[in-house]
């Protein structure tokens, strides 16, 4: 409930209800503006990642290597090898080189490696075990659990062969980035779910077992039914993507053009950044997982638009002297136990009809009053204590006072 205001014009200002809600100190980055072109990269190796300077946040996609199947020097099929587990975040970034770390597919009975980003105490995703040789059984997923992320994903196991003398077991798909891993049911690979690797085929008779396919899906088993050693497939790399949404030119949230790459954020692990001298208005539902306002750009959220940021960790930073506008019939949905950070002499203004209910548990971090604006017939809901705004109440023939 709204029960008290930051006084702006003494003679004209009307007492409502206070907001109150406790402020926690969060680090922002120290910014510079320029024009950007590419915001995807893909690392099917390990290399450098070069965050652009005016770039505040990151999402960061990263598989682990597949494991191996089993090779033969006995009579009998070999187990599939798993598939490489998965992790998402958005991460906090500062401009400069990063390392970027990919876990090379199995080529002997130890696991799949571990993929990162930045550190593997940062976001890490575990590879895929490797089957051992010589035997039918198919080796389990890299595991979720044990690896690092605000998402995550296991990998899938590979077939274990139940009948001898038969084909090699199809290697486990590696994890999504929508889902686990699929489990492989019999000689062919798994087939991966979306981003995922496809798992390898196991071998026919007497033959070497097949490659699982990047990112980090398990090898197919072997058969061995006599001659020579007959190996295992290899586990296929695994991967690691970093991208961002950079906001380019014209001023509809919605027009692909406008935004650099041709693509219009759309889905819940997506940041967006607006950066400087940007008018940009939303008049649609949009949903991502965290906003950068940069410079003096303004973000107007229209009547029948609807911005949400996701729901456990989403972000809203409004940097500099930028803005976001709620108009009536728009909406601000945030998260509660995300983050808004207005560090400087940016503001959230809730226009004349507009509604923001902040959740408790949302972490918000103002530079005082002037953060949060509630213009006369704006309504700011709060459920927690301590959170300073202010009233601009309109006076007849005179501007916002």
């Amino acid at each position: 409930m709204i029960v008290g205001f930051t006084k702006v014009a003494a003679k004209h200002f009307k007492r409502s209800n206070l907001i109150s809600a406790a402020l926690s100190l969060v680090v922002f980055f120290s910014l510079g503006y320029q024009t950007l072109g590419q915001t995807t990269v893909t690392f099917t190796g390990s290399g450098t990642y070069t965050v652009p300077a005016n770039i505040p946040r990151v999402t960061v996609e990263v598989w682990g290597g597949g494991g191996k199947g089993s090779t033969r020097t006995t009579a009998d099929p070999g187990g599939g090898g798993g598939g490489g587990a998965y992790s998402r975040s958005v991460l906090g970034v500062t401009a400069g080189d990063k390392t970027v770390t990919v876990g090379a597919g199995a080529a002997t009975t130890y696991p799949g490696g571990d993929s990162w980003f930045l550190s593997n105490t940062t976001i890490l995703a575990k590879g895929g075990a490797s089957a051992a040789d010589n035997s039918r059984s198919g080796a389990a997923g890299g595991v979720a659990e044990s690896g690092l992320g605000q998402v995550r994903w296991s990998g899938g196991a590979g077939y274990t062969h139940l009948i001898a003398n038969q084909w090699g077991g199809g290697g486990g798909s590696s994890a999504g980035n929508v889902g686990n891993g699929t489990n492989a049911t019999g000689r062919y690979g798994a087939t991966a779910p979306t981003g995922g690797g496809n798992g390898g085929n196991g071998a026919s008779t007497n033959k070497d077992g097949y490659a699982g396919n990047v990112p980090g899906g398990g090898g197919g088993g072997a058969d061995y039914s006599g001659g020579a050693t007959k190996i295992g497939g290899r586990g296929a790399a695994g991967q690691v993507v970093v991208s961002y949404f950079l906001f380019y030119a014209g001023t509809a949230w919605e027009t692909g053009a406008n935004w650099a790459g041709g693509t219009v954020p759309a889905n819940t692990w997506r940041n967006a950044i607006i950066p400087d001298a940007r008018n940009v208005t939303i008049s649609s539902a949009v949903t991502i997982h965290s906003l950068d306002i940069l410079g003096n750009s303004t973000v107007t959220i229209a009547p029948g638009g609807n911005l949400s940021l996701d729901a456990s960790y989403g972000v809203l930073a409004v940097a500099g002297t930028g803005r976001l506008i709620i108009q009536p019939g728009g909406t601000l949905n945030l998260p509660a136990n995300g983050t808004v950070h207005i560090p400087g002499t940016g503001s959230l203004v809730i226009a004349p009809g507009g509604t923001l209910t902040i959740p408790a548990g949302t972490t918000l971090t103002t530079a005082g009053p002037g953060s949060l604006i509630v213009e006369d017939g704006g309504s700011l809901l709060h459920n927690t204590a301590n959170v300073q705004a202010t009233m601009r109440r309109e006076i007849s023939g005179r501007a916002w006072r």
